[in-house]
């Protein structure tokens, strides 16, 4: 029996760094339930126009989880 594979949680430095560097086939919904925040929240934080037209090297600072 294979385990289901979901979105990787966040590693201890990108937790530590609150950091995070988009790759090829990134989506900022994987992006945010792997650090436990919004779409919403990454959007505001990074000043994102575009939240469907997101670049592979784009640094994202991700918020604290009590940041709106």
């Amino acid at each position: 029996d294979r385990l289901p594979t979901g979105t990787p949680v966040a590693t201890r430095n990108e937790l530590k760094d609150r950091t995070y560097v988009i790759k090829q086939g990134d989506v900022l919904s994987e992006v945010a339930a792997r650090f436990n925040v919004s779409v919403n929240q990454l959007v505001k934080f990074n000043k994102i126009e575009d939240p469907d037209k997101i670049s592979v090297g784009l640094k994202l600072l991700i918020p604290d989880n009590n940041d709106d």
